[in-house]
């Protein structure tokens, strides 16, 4: 079966990653197919309509929210969340119409639409109001290199670590007060990926951890173990998650996980992390206090957060991601 796939999303976030890993475990002939544009670009639909209409493949995938205007040929896409349409702050006019228009008649036309949770699937369904069999739930993996034993970073002091973007959705402004507001010990450092955007900057400002707050910039995928493994726990302070993908990863190198009790991130932790209401600032303060003090609540963490993290791997989602394929053909 010859599948042409929009190579575009071989990036290094998380759709990225998500595609990388599915796609290079397919045992299908795969086509890369490299549109010109930009996504969401207007002429990127009819360009890849016309494309598919020229390569005549048996089987379109795209791993991200980009399914062609018209195809000649059945085609599977995935949508991961809907944040854009939750965060008018994080998107624009031209990509909340292209959700309602292109993408909602999309999932009408598509053999399926893959997604990687049951919270995602159950949004979907509303939104577009279509029948949930037409959906299939995916998932996603965790790769090798994230395990407990390996390297551990040491910056001279014990850490909490959040490792995501600085979009809205993300609330790590809330982290931060939390963190200040925890009251645990001075020499306990925070370490955040990304770069502070003024807000940031001025909630540390404010709460005077100008000394304790440190942004690691990127962290490359290589060194993300190594940043799990050293810290005291992941602070993970989401609204709003399609799945959480560094929750999983944090979880498999033995991290204790403090998250988020919103959205995708209960289905993936399961118990093995202390959640806490997002909204809270206190509730969050009061979780970071209760799992940088208490060593044997680490130590639970520890061991639930590995046996969870066996309950995923990229092999499955390929495994499920390939029979949907078979099946939009059969």
């Amino acid at each position: 079966m010859d599948v042409a796939v929009d190579w575009r999303w071989m990036r290094n976030d998380g759709i990225g990653r998500f595609a990388k890993e599915t796609v290079s475990r397919l045992s299908l002939d795969v086509s890369p197919v490299h549109p010109p544009v930009s996504l969401f670009n207007p002429i990127e639909q009819l360009w890849t309509s016309y494309k598919l209409s020229t390569l005549r493949p048996t089987l379109y995938f795209t791993p991200g929210i980009n399914p062609p205007l018209f195809s000649s040929v059945p085609f599977v896409f995935v949508i991961h969340d809907l944040i854009p349409l939750r965060f008018s702050e994080e998107t624009s006019v031209q990509k909340k119409v292209y959700y309602r228009t292109v993408l909602r008649l999309a999932v009408q036309r598509a053999r399926w639409i893959l997604t990687v949770s049951e919270f995602s699937k159950q949004k979907i369904v509303r939104w577009a109001d279509v029948d949930p069999e037409q959906i299939r739930v995916v998932g996603n993996g965790v790769k090798s290199r994230f395990r407990p034993d390996g390297p551990a970073y040491n910056p001279g002091s014990p850490y909490l670590l959040y490792v995501g973007n600085t979009r809205p959705h993300k609330n790590v402004g809330a982290a931060i007060e939390g963190f200040a507001r925890s009251g645990i010990a001075d020499d306990v450092r925070l370490i955040l990926s990304g770069t502070p955007d003024s807000q940031l900057k001025a909630v540390i400002r404010e709460h005077g951890v100008e000394n304790r707050v440190e942004f690691a910039h990127f962290i490359p995928e290589r060194d993300l173990p190594a940043y799990y493994r050293g810290a005291t726990a992941l602070v993970h302070p989401s609204l709003y998650e399609g799945f959480g993908l560094t929750v999983l990863e944090a979880l498999a190198c033995g991290t204790p996980v403090v998250a988020s009790n919103a959205t995708a991130i209960p289905e993936v932790t399961g118990d093995a992390a202390l959640l806490f209401d997002p909204t809270d600032v206190e509730e969050i303060a009061a979780s970071i206090r209760r799992v940088v003090r208490d060593s044997s609540l680490q130590h639970e963490l520890r061991g639930r957060g590995i046996e969870r993290a066996r309950q995923f791997s990229w092999e499955q989602v390929a495994h499920r991601t390939e029979e949907a394929l078979h099946a939009a053909v059969g």
